[in-house]
């Protein structure tokens, strides 16, 4: 087999759990990396930049920690895979749900942290490597802040009744 001279990524939501990714919602498979794309970002925002984005996004939202599953093929075979649930990828903000339930996610990024291709790899060597992230992009589920003189009133209501139950002499 000759080595690679690009690579291809790809995101897909599991079919079940730790299972094979699920094609209606496979993103970033038409993008071929070569080792020049160290620290570059690829964007997704709409089904006009990939037919299977909006369904990527509808499972992120869908209340549930679902799989994903990540696979690396290089151009001339090879690769390899990997299933991790979304809260892996997910930043969990305080009251969210096990994924992005309750955000409004716009898109994704891929970041090519580090990519090393060597075409000229001979049998047994090592023909590439790749370091990414995926982030999502969008509005996260805010938190309703208490407004501050709940906390007082609260905090007085508190004094108040234990002072109703101190023994008074009379």
């Amino acid at each position: 087999m000759e080595p690679s001279s690009a690579v291809t990524i790809h995101f897909a939501y599991s079919v079940a759990p730790g299972g094979l990714g699920d094609g209606t919602t496979a993103i970033f498979e038409d993008l071929s990396l070569i080792d020049s794309d160290d620290l570059r970002v690829f964007e997704l925002n709409s089904a006009l930049a990939d037919p299977e984005f909006p369904a990527f996004l509808a499972r992120a939202v869908n209340g549930q920690d679902d799989d994903i599953r990540v696979n690396a093929i290089g151009d001339h075979g090879g690769g390899i895979g990997h299933v991790a649930p979304e809260s892996f990828f997910v930043t969990r903000f305080a009251g969210s749900g096990p994924d992005l339930a309750g955000s409004t996610p716009t898109g994704v990024a891929l970041l090519i942290d580090n990519i090393e291709i060597n075409p000229n790899a001979s049998f047994g060597e090592i023909n590439w490597t790749i370091n990414d992230k995926l982030r999502f992009i969008g509005t996260a589920q805010a938190l309703v802040p208490l407004p501050p003189g709940l906390i007082l009133f609260a905090s007085a209501s508190l004094m108040l009744a234990a002072w109703a139950r101190v023994p008074r002499a009379g």
